[in-house]
């Protein structure tokens, strides 16, 4: 009965070690700047501020078309024209 209970509890410390490496190995970089950028782009985008053009690693990003979205709503929110018509038809058949 004790053996088991140690087994088990070593077992468990096993595992917790090993999930911690492996959460280790795959920690997101802290350096990279396109989740940065991301959320900048977005507070551009509640604050209706200009913005710069967006950089090749942000158009790279896997959320970016959550951005383009968000810009096209605030687009159509302040005015309507064939234009932006056009351009949401071009985005929403781009999925």
């Amino acid at each position: 009965m004790i053996n088991r209970t140690y087994l088990r509890a070593a077992a468990l410390l096993l595992s917790a070690f090993a999930c911690r490496s492996i959460a280790r190995e795959f920690a997101p970089a802290a350096d990279d700047p396109n989740p940065r950028e991301f959320r900048a782009a977005m507070q551009r985008i509640h604050q209706r501020l200009p913005e710069p053009a967006d950089s090749t690693g942000l158009k790279a990003y896997v959320i970016y078309d959550y951005l383009v979205a968000a810009r096209l709503r605030r687009d159509l929110s302040a005015s309507h024209s064939d234009a932006l018509d056009a351009t949401i038809d071009d985005f929403s058949s781009l999925s």
